[in-house]
Order: C-alpha cells, then sequence, then structure tokens
C-alpha cells in the first residue's frame, strides 16, 4: 500500500513541480525583463457584454473611455478573452493594437492605441517572492513528510493544503499555448485555490494530532466537502469559458452571482473552523509537548492570518476587492506574514516532532542544510523587502511616504536578524535532539531509574538515552574494575570495545581530581591531551573510542566510573547548555549506581542475617554511607554537621556540594515518620537534590518545585519533608536559600543580634501544586549560622517540657565564637542535661556554618 501511494505522491509532485517551475519562469521573465512585455491597455469585463472597466493613459490618447464595448480587436470580432490576450500577446512595445468600441450612445469607432512597455508593477516582485518561498519551504515540506508518512493521512492532508496555499497567491496567470495543458492547469488551479479554505478545516481536524470523528460527523463533513468541489467546478468551467467563448460564460453569470458571495462566508466559516478546532483541543491534550506544539501552532496561525483577516473583513465592509486601495507597504507586510504559517508547520514537523519525522538525509548535510537555510531565508527576505521598497520609491513621487517605506525596511532587517540568529539557537538546541529540556530529561531519567536495580540495566539506559538525546554517534561507559575502569556498555561500536584505562593512568587521575566534565581535542596540541597523553596508551584509547567529551561517574568519595562522548552526528561541538545538561545526568548515574550496589548490599546482608536488629544495623550503615563522604573546602567559610537518629535509621539528612562559579550547596531535611520507611524517603529527596542542584543553582524555587515533584511521585500522601537548602558564594559572602517548612534556620551575627531565616514554601510531597520562593541573606565575617532539625528544639525532659527556640539561642550565644566542630557537641551536651536522660524521641540533625572573622 505504502508503495502505490508513493507513486501517487510523485505524480501529484512531478505535476506540482513542473507547473511551478512554468509559473516562476514565466515570472521572473517578466521581472528580469519587463520592457519586453507590453503593458494591457484595457481592462475588460468578459463576463458583462465585453464592457470596459479599466484603462491605461495610452488608451484614454486614443479615445477609449471607461464603459465602452469592445466589439473587435484587430478586425477579428472580440467573442473570447482569447482574441485579445492572444493579438496584444504577439506586439511588442510601440505597435499599434486596433480595436472596434461602442460608445454608451450606440456610436462606433476605430481606434489605434499605441503599446507601451510594461511598467513598474510592485505586485511582480512580490509575487516572485511569495513563489520562491513556496518553492524553498511549501513543496519539500509537504512533499518530504508524505514520502516518509505515506499512510498517514496528515501527509496528504498537508500537501493539499500547501500546494493550495500556494496557488491562493498567484496574482497572475500565465497559460501555455498548449489546448489540452492550458485546460489541465485551469482545471488544476481552480480546483487547489477553490478547495484551500476546506484543507484548512481539514487541516484543523488532523494536526498536529488526528480528532477521532464520529459516523454522523463525517457524513456531515462530506456536505462542505461537496460544495466546494462543485464551486471549484463552476469556477474552472466560468474561466474557460471566458477564454474560450463569451457566449457560453453569459450563461454562467447568474450562476456566479449567486454562488459567489456564498463562497465567500462559505470560505470564512471552513478558517474559522480551523482556528476553532485549535482551540477546543487543549482540554483534550494530555502532555506537555502535545500542549507545546499546539501553543506554537495558535501563535503562528494568528500572527499569519490576523492581517489578511482585517483586510478581508474591510474589502467585505466597503464592497472592494481585498487590497483594493491600500498602500503597496500594507499589502507586502501582509503577505509577507503569510510566510509565517508555513514556517510554524515545518517548525512544529522537522523541531518538534509533530507526526514524528526523522529527517533521512547524510548527518553532515543535514545539519548544512537546516543552519545555513536560515541565512539563505534571512538574505532573500531583506534582499526582497529592498528591491520591493526601491520599486516603490520609483514610482511614488511622495516624500513621506517613501521614507516611511525606508525606515520601515530598516527595521524589518533589523527584525530579520535578530530572528535568524535566535532560530540558529533553535537549531543547534533542538534540532538534533529530542524536543526536551533539561528539566524533562531529568525527570524522566528519574523515574527509569528508581525502578532499575540492575547495575548492568542501568548503565546501558543511561548510554543509550544520552546518545539518543543528543544525537552521539559513539558512546562508551566505564566503570571501575579492580585497579582499572573497563567499558561496561557501548553505544556505536562493533561489540563492546577492548579499552581498559589503569587507574593511575593520567586519564583517571584528571578526572579523580577535577571531578568535571572534560573536553578531548586530539588534534589540538595545545590541550591538555596532547600534553599529557603524548606517546602514553590512553591517548590511543581516546583516540578509539572517538573521545570527544569524558563525564566523570562520582560515587560516595570517588571515581566510580565515567562516559565517553564520541562526535555529534551534526558535527558540532558540545555546547555550555549540553556540557551541564551531560554533568547532571552523570552525577545521577552515579547515585543510582550506588543505590543499586547498597541495595544489593542490604538485600545480600539481610538474607545473611536473620534479626530484625541486624537489618536494622545495616540499613543505619547504608544510610551512614549516604551522608557527604567528602567536605569541599570553601574559603573563608569553617563548617561541621552531625545526625543522632533516635532509632538505627532515621529521616534527617544533611549534605554539602559544590555548585558551578565556586558556589557551596548546603541542604538539611526531616522526612515525615521514623524507620526504614523514612530513611528510604530521605535517600530519594537527598538523591533528587544533588541531581537537580548544579543545573538549578541558578533558580532556587525551580530546584525544589522539582524535588516536590519527585517526592510526590515517590510517596504516599501520609509523608512529606520539610528542607532548608542554602547557595552560598564566598566571595560575595551572599547566602540564597529556600526555605521548605523547615525548622527557621537561626543567624546569629557576630555582634550577638539573631535573624531566623524563615519558611518560604510548603513541605515537598504535600501538593504538586505546592510553590517556593527564593530568599537571600548576607553573611559577615565572625557571623554564625545553625542549622538544625526539629528533633533539637523538641527535645523533652521527665515534665514533658521542650527544649525550645529560646534555650537554643541562649546555647547558641554561649558556643558560637567557637569553631563548629565544638559547637555542634556543646550543643547535644546541652540539650541531654536538660533532658536528664529521657529517651531520644526524634532524630537530631545540626549543620553549623561560620564565616571566619
Amino acid at each position: 500500500m505504502a508503495t502505490r501511494l508513493r507513486v501517487l505522491m510523485m505524480l501529484v509532485f512531478a505535476w506540482v513541480l513542473a507547473d511551478q517551475i512554468y509559473f516562476d519562469s514565466q515570472l521572473v521573465a517578466r521581472v528580469r525583463n519587463q520592457k519586453a512585455f507590453v503593458q494591457q491597455p484595457v481592462g475588460v469585463d468578459g463576463s458583462r457584454g465585453r464592457r470596459v472597466v479599466g484603462i491605461e493613459q495610452e488608451a484614454a490618447d486614443a479615445g477609449v473611455a471607461v464603459r465602452d464595448v469592445v466589439l473587435a480587436v484587430e478586425e477579428e470580432p472580440y467573442t473570447s478573452m482569447d482574441v485579445y490576450l492572444r493579438n496584444l500577446h504577439a506586439r511588442k512595445p510601440g505597435d499599434d493594437l486596433r480595436m472596434r468600441v461602442r460608445r454608451p450612445d450606440g456610436t462606433e469607432k476605430d481606434v489605434s492605441i499605441r503599446l507601451r512597455p510594461m511598467s513598474r508593477d510592485s505586485n511582480l516582485w512580490l509575487n516572485a517572492t511569495l513563489q520562491l518561498f513556496a518553492l524553498i519551504v511549501c513543496i519539500p515540506l509537504a512533499f518530504g513528510v508524505a514520502w516518509m508518512r505515506p499512510n498517514d493521512t496528515r501527509s496528504w492532508v498537508l500537501i493539499w493544503m500547501m500546494v493550495a496555499f500556494i496557488m491562493m497567491f498567484q496574482f497572475f496567470y500565465f497559460y501555455p499555448e498548449n489546448e489540452v495543458l492550458t485546460v489541465i492547469r485551469m482545471f488544476m488551479v481552480a480546483c487547489w485555490k477553490e478547495t484551500w479554505p476546506l484543507s484548512m478545516a481539514m487541516l484543523g481536524l488532523f494536526f498536529p494530532e488526528r480528532i477521532k470523528l464520529k459516523p454522523w460527523q463525517k457524513w456531515a463533513a462530506a456536505a462542505p466537502a461537496t460544495y466546494a468541489v462543485l464551486y471549484a467546478v463552476l469556477v474552472f468551467v466560468h474561466q474557460f469559458a471566458r477564454l474560450r467563448s463569451f457566449r457560453i460564460a453569459d450563461m454562467l453569470v447568474p450562476l456566479r452571482d449567486l454562488t459567489d458571495p456564498v463562497d465567500v462566508y462559505f470560505s470564512l466559516t471552513l478558517i474559522g473552523f480551523y482556528f476553532l478546532m485549535l482551540g477546543v483541543r487543549f482540554p483534550f491534550t494530555k502532555t506537555a509537548p502535545e500542549r507545546r506544539r499546539l501553543v506554537l501552532l495558535n501563535v503562528g496561525s494568528h500572527l499569519a492570518f490576523t492581517p489578511l483577516f482585517v483586510m478581508v473583513i474591510r474589502s467585505l465592509i466597503r464592497g472592494t476587492d481585498t487590497f483594493q486601495g491600500m498602500p503597496p507597504l500594507v499589502t507586502f507586510v501582509c503577505l509577507l506574514m503569510l510566510m509565517l504559517f508555513p514556517l510554524t508547520l515545518a517548525y512544529l514537523v522537522l523541531v518538534h516532532r509533530a507526526m514524528d519525522i526523522r529527517v533521512v538525509l547524510r548527518t553532515g548535510l543535514q545539519y548544512a542544510l537546516a543552519s545555513r537555510a536560515i541565512n539563505v531565508l534571512r538574505m532573500l527576505l531583506v534582499v526582497g523587502a529592498v528591491v520591493y521598497a526601491m520599486r516603490i520609491m520609483q514610482t511614488n513621487e511622495r516624500r513621506v511616504e517613501n521614507v516611511t517605506t525606508v525606515a520601515v525596511v530598516i527595521l524589518f532587517s533589523v527584525l530579520i536578524s535578530r530572528a535568524a540568529d535566535r532560530a540558529r539557537g533553535w537549531i543547534d538546541r533542538h534540532f538534533f535532539r529530542e524536543a526536551y529540556n533539561a528539566e524533562h530529561v531529568l525527570s524522566e531519567l528519574s523515574q527509569q531509574l528508581r525502578r532499575i536495580l540492575e547495575p548492568g540495566v542501568l548503565v546501558e539506559t543511561v548510554s543509550r538515552r544520552i546518545a539518543e538525546s543528543l544525537h552521539i554517534t559513539h558512546v562508551a561507559t566505564l566503570l571501575r574494575d579492580g585497579d582499572g575502569f573497563r567499558p561496561a556498555y557501548a553505544v556505536g561500536f562493533d561489540g563492546t570495545p577492548d579499552a581498559l584505562f589503569a587507574g593511575d593512568a593520567p586519564v583517571a587521575r584528571r578526572l579523580e581530581e577535577s571531578r568535571t566534565p572534560q573536553r578531548v581535542y586530539l588534534d589540538d596540541p595545545e590541550s591538555w591531551v596532547k600534553k599529557e597523553l603524548a606517546g602514553h596508551r590512553d591517548y590511543d584509547l581516546l583516540a578509539g573510542l572517538q573521545t570527544q567529551l569524558l563525564l566523570p561517574i562520582e560515587g560516595q568519595g570517588e571515581l566510580t566510573g565515567f562516559i565517553s562522548l564520541g562526535p555529534k552526528r551534526s558535527e558540532e561541538p558540545y555546547s555550555r547548555a549540553d556540557v551541564q545538561l551531560l554533568q547532571s545526568v552523570a552525577t545521577q548515574a552515579g547515585l543510582a549506581l550506588d543505590n543499586t550496589r547498597l541495595t544489593a548490599a542490604v538485600a545480600q546482608e539481610a538474607a545473611r542475617r536473620e534479626r530484625i536488629h541486624q537489618e536494622m544495623e545495616i540499613a543505619g550503615d547504608v544510610q551512614e554511607r549516604l551522608f557527604p563522604q567528602r567536605r569541599p573546602v570553601v574559603e573563608g567559610l569553617e563548617y561541621a554537621a552531625a545526625c543522632r537518629p533516635a532509632q538505627s535509621v532515621g529521616g534527617d539528612s544533611f549534605d554539602f556540594l559544590e555548585l558551578p562559579e565556586g558556589r557551596f550547596g548546603v541542604s538539611i531535611g526531616d522526612v515525615s515518620g521514623k524507620g526504614i520507611p523514612a530513611a528510604i524517603l530521605m535517600a530519594v529527596v537527598q538523591t533528587s537534590i544533588r541531581s537537580n542542584a548544579p543545573l538549578a543553582a541558578e533558580n532556587l524555587a525551580a530546584m525544589m518545585s522539582s524535588v516536590n515533584r519527585v517526592v510526590e511521585d515517590a510517596s504516599s500522601k501520609k509523608h512529606f519533608a520539610t528542607i532548608f537548602f542554602g547557595a552560598y558564594h564566598p566571595h560575595t559572602r551572599e547566602l540564597r536559600y529556600v526555605n521548605a517548612a523547615h525548622n527557621p534556620p537561626l543567624l546569629l551575627r557576630a555582634n550577638g543580634e539573631a535573624e531566623w531565616l524563615k519558611p518560604t514554601g510548603h513541605a515537598v510531597g504535600w501538593s504538586k501544586r505546592a510553590a517556593f520562593a527564593e530568599s537571600a541573606v548576607e553573611l559577615q565575617p565572625g557571623d554564625t549560622l545553625f542549622l538544625y532539625t526539629d528533633g533539637i528544639t523538641e527535645a523533652m525532659n521527665r515534665t514533658m517540657d521542650e527544649f525550645g527556640e529560646d534555650r537554643f539561642l541562649e546555647t547558641a550565644r554561649r558556643t558560637h565564637t567557637l569553631h563548629p566542630e565544638a559547637v555542634i557537641p556543646a550543643v547535644l551536651h546541652a540539650i541531654d542535661e536538660f533532658a536528664a536522660g529521657e529517651p531520644q524521641h526524634d532524630d537530631m540533625t545540626m549543620v553549623v556554618l561560620r564565616v571566619r572573622p
């Protein structure tokens, strides 16, 4: 079936392309050499008594007047438009055209009109611009999609709409001399043009996603389709009759008078139906990509058609043609805006994969065509605008309008340049990658990793996801194996590559020390690769893997492995956004690998130990390993942390993170409940914070929203967590933070003044619609920040009195001048003295940060 449809599609493509080339060649010939063609001196209404409805100056000089009736042209009876056009086209500028006309008073007169060259017509240039755009964008898009998806109804609707769109804006009609070809072209033009509103209505039903119709709705749709086809046939017959015989054309005039007004409102109704379908889709659109496509299609369609719609309404009110009486510049802008419509469809299909089309050109040429086309289109639009403005200025003697035209063209050129720059950015970010942003990639990956318990499956998932999302030709994930790193999974190679990197070799040492992605330039003599790996075995291994970027996979305090990424299919380098995304994915992969190994360790130990308290001890060991094993050194800052769970495992946590641009991240959290369930949920919270913090360091509220979604999905409604996360910049000493319903941290100034950093949002996991805000405070030398969980202030003695914030503040003031390592034991000792031997009811966690004086 697909083969037959492709054959049919190729036949339609061949006809459309041949017709477009013929039309463009005729149009270009007139644009390039207008002086070789004669200006039509008389405009006649061939369907109503052959009456003259418009004249040029040379016809007026010869004695022709409006409302005269043409009887003969060159002594040949004027029985059809062909008589006039054939005699006119057979002459050159400077020749005479003889006509016999009858005046309104009944007298007849022979006139001889001296033909002049075709005047400089700006509509020719405008039409040429539109048709060139059709040849570059509309035809390749429509038939390219149909070739790849021949069985998809939307492909054929796209062909129908695009070709009709082209025919709608052919302001001139050129017909071959061959009678049969003339009939075919007239028939096809009439069919395409008159059914264009119907194609728009069909597009509203089928694009971007198809709407399922009930049987009675399909039968109801047949009525407007039948009317549109019959009207197109009527238009064709009438136009052909005018060309060949006025007598037959006159018989169809009453029918045209009846149907033409109806067709105007019928067409507006169908186009309105298209916009109606775009609007009613929103409540039924389920996924974010579908909503994004629908929004883009709505915006592009309204921007494209609104100016033309205003012109049509104006013409209906005044009873004139659409652009009659409008300045040429307004006409140019209105028609230029229409180009946004096919461009929007192209963007949805190619970038946002509205029809899941994958470009099948060669990869190197693919990016060249996509990115260079932006520059070509910008140049064509700017040149076209300049040339069009020059044509207008040559025929317009009004200085004010000429200055306005120049200003508009300059503004148009600037806007086109800015749009082109943004378009190139879109191509770099999206054209060779799934239309997902970093947050979506992380969310989807975290959903998958939480369900994967096998390290091998996890490594395969991460490797394939990276290769598919960035279209990378070669990806290899290497994990620690004894004293070295060996490939665990590879994409794009014939089998698993034989590449063993020694643990003490230069590549492993560099990744161990930097813990950041490393770009690899094998041919750059100034790169670290040439300087550190010259003559070393690691250089040959990187060359064999075709490495361009190395991503470290960091576990608890050590390098677990790394990912080698080869070139992109686009042959473009990795952008900064790419590296940030990949670094976050690698970090999450490392945490997930640790979780799988720790989970396996817990399962093995639990199977060997039979008693519950031994399982709790194992879980406690696992949770202890989840706390930060390596604490970053922060300039001008002293800090310490401790956690004392009420049971073997608890729901409290703290963490320290190295953030971009030298910033220091600190977090503390408390999960509702106790024991293993609380510990597991806190592991999810901590993993989510670690994976999201590097990407969202500039927007802490957005980071906390992402953590909230993960916790809400991973926990039941009765479990939630309170979190405080801060990002400290050592150079400015500014602390930006977000407090998700956690106990207000105590900021004790060097002079003893106390400030409480109150919550800026709800607890995470409580609701997906929870909102968070970001706040900031500047720390001064000698200031101390106390982060704690409610186990500190809610510790009770025998009389059920709580330790409370006042006692905590008093204790903090006595100890804040000490080093943080000494502050925490002093605070816990004060709590123990207050409790006087009463058991600890809740986990106690504290983090103390002090700015060196």
